[in-house]
């Protein structure tokens, strides 16, 4: 039985997992998800016995599922627990946030500014008062998902660079 999907989906899911650790969510994007492409297709050529050298298209392939599951389950997650906590990192941070808009953005944006530390306030607020937003669980999705996936899609041509040279050498 081959399984295209199988392989990007058990290590998105195991990066999304280890994205929701609180110290190491700040390294998930870029190392924790570029080793799970490369994984990926470790587990793709030993559960499908796929045939070496990988091509370009099907590291891209994997970089980008592996990089789709992994923002999608850390958002999940992310979600999950801000719902249980009532609280997290963008809600214990925001005073941090709003001093950091407010000396750094120029005065002409100053109603801009306001505007946008107005949704960040509704965001925590309504993080605290029901332990969700959709303003930020959208925000948090759509963020995860493109930097996952352009991470996923490093480590899925890292993979391919090291799997095809490994390939290489056993001949």
């Amino acid at each position: 039985m081959k399984n295209k999907y199988l392989p990007s989906l058990v290590t998105g899911f195991g990066a999304g997992v280890l994205m929701s650790i609180p110290l190491i969510s700040h390294i998930g994007c870029c190392v924790i998800v570029p080793f799970a492409a490369v994984y990926s297709l470790i587990l793709d050529i030993k559960l499908n016995k796929a045939e070496l050298p990988i091509k370009g298209t099907e590291a891209l392939l994997f970089g980008i599922l592996t990089g789709l599951w992994a923002a999608f389950f850390s958002s999940l997650f992310d979600t999950i627990i801000t719902f249980v906590t009532h609280t997290n990192e963008f809600v214990q941070g925001l005073p941090a946030i709003e001093n950091l808009i407010r000396n750094q953005a120029p005065a002409s944006f100053k109603q801009v500014v306001e505007q946008v530390i107005l949704i960040y306030k509704r965001m925590a607020n309504d993080i605290q008062a029901v332990g969700f937003s959709s303003i930020y669980t959208f925000s948090i999705l759509v963020t995860n998902v493109i930097i996952d996936i352009i991470f996923g899609i490093i480590g899925g041509f890292i993979g391919m660079n090291y799997l095809n040279k490994r390939n290489n050498l056993q001949k």
